[in-house]
């Protein structure tokens, strides 16, 4: 990251303390500025795309509609939107919802200020994170869903998972593998089906919690 680059963040929390709270860690740091507070979804989606963030922590109840619904209209006006849920609420429920919505990070309230630092910046180099407990419940109804770790991949979905598990874009496998953006969609579309996971945050953490992502010799 270039010296003058910030990763831009947007928070939408109906709690001005926590608003305030999130606003003086992030902001303390070199590399990272708050460039949007809102405290309900209706401010966050009219200023979402004029204040531009690279990633939007989110809480799961506001005031006016819930976080999940706004994480919807965050869809729909940019499907790419990296989105933290950063919430009190570890339902199985709530987490299925959000993480069906592609998210890149749960974390908890109750989480310290270092780690909610550490992973806006995961997030922002694309990984994911999310709580060790959201994680057990993530793969505990994986494997209800008779997800197997000796599910039989490719070779060349072995590699297209192991780049997807470090957070790689679709963009960033085909350049790897020298390969079209149409084949590594097809290769993930196996992978997905195969593991039964509903998304790439499913299937990365389950190959990560298994030893399914391969070294990355590629050749």
């Amino acid at each position: 990251m270039e010296s003058s680059q910030k990763i831009r963040i947007a928070i939408c929390d109906d709690h001005p303390v926590i608003r305030f709270g999130l606003s003086q860690v992030i902001n303390n740091e070199h590399d990272i500025e708050v460039v949007l507070e809102a405290p309900t979804s209706d401010q966050l989606i009219e200023h979402f795309s004029s204040a531009q963030p690279d990633i939007t922590i989110l809480d799961l109840e506001l005031d006016d509609q819930s976080g999940i619904d706004c994480l919807r209209e965050i869809r729909k006006t940019d499907p790419e939107a990296k989105v933290i849920i950063y919430t009190a609420h570890n339902e199985s429920d709530c987490i299925m919802e959000a993480i069906e919505l592609d998210i890149q990070g749960y974390l908890l309230k109750q989480s310290e200020c270092n780690d909610i630092v550490r992973n806006i910046r995961v997030v922002y180099n694309g990984g994911t994170t999310l709580e060790p407990g959201i994680a057990t419940k993530l793969l505990a109804r994986m494997r209800n869903n008779q997800v197997k770790s000796d599910c039989v991949l490719s070779k060349r979905e072995n590699q297209v998972l192991g780049l997807l598990a470090l957070g790689k874009t679709n963009r960033d496998i085909a350049k790897t593998l020298f390969i079209s953006e149409r084949t590594v969609k097809f290769h993930v579309s196996s992978i997905l089906e195969k593991l039964k996971a509903k998304n790439r945050t499913e299937a990365a953490l389950f190959a990560k919690q298994n030893n399914l992502v391969p070294e990355m010799a590629v050749s």
